[in-house]
């Protein structure tokens, strides 16, 4: 699967509302802006880091998040 797949089928389970987030400190962040959704604060599937993934690359960023998700239907 593409990265552009991965983006798609996680932006799908987050309702469309997918964000990217770069902070120098930390790389990459990957959140939802809706609450309740896949990568929010709250969030059921995520919620030991408060509904927030972070690394420096973010195609491994993507991956790991890929990787949380891939069982769950949109």
């Amino acid at each position: 699967m593409t990265l552009n797949q991965k983006i798609n089928k996680i932006n799908g389970l987050c309702k469309n509302s997918l964000c990217f987030t770069y902070y120098s400190a930390g790389g990459w962040v990957i959140s939802s802006y809706l609450d309740a959704t896949t990568f929010n604060i709250g969030s059921k599937l995520y919620e030991e880091k408060r509904g927030y993934l972070t690394n420096k690359d973010l195609t491994a960023l993507v991956d790991e998040a890929y990787e949380l998700i891939k069982d769950q239907k949109i």
